[in-house]
């Protein structure tokens, strides 16, 4: 078929212009937003100093809790990777011999 990859192309072009005028604008979508946010009001409850104070310890606990996981995951990563490593090149030296 002499023609198809043209034919082809404009199909792909008009789908494409389709879909850009179906879109909507950032522009549009950011007021919209904010006009949102604007007559929404929201209440924030307040906190004393030990409930705060409560809250950055658990916050702490957490955080080191999942430093400890990822250091965890890591090391065992590494030592299967050494150890499939190790064994590629042991094989791999045994078969030469």
């Amino acid at each position: 078929m002499i023609g198809a990859g043209h034919i082809a192309d404009m199909i792909s072009r008009l789908k494409n212009n389709e879909n850009l005028r179906k879109k909507v604008s950032y522009f549009r979508v950011k007021h919209l937003y904010h006009a949102a946010a604007i007559k929404r009001s929201f209440r924030f409850k307040k906190a004393s100093e030990e409930e705060l104070e409560a809250i950055r310890q658990m916050s702490k606990i957490e955080r080191n809790k999942d430093v400890l996981k990822t250091a965890g995951a890591i090391f065992i990563t590494g030592v299967i990777a050494f150890g499939v490593i190790y064994v590629l090149i042991y094989t791999a030296q045994s078969i030469k011999n």
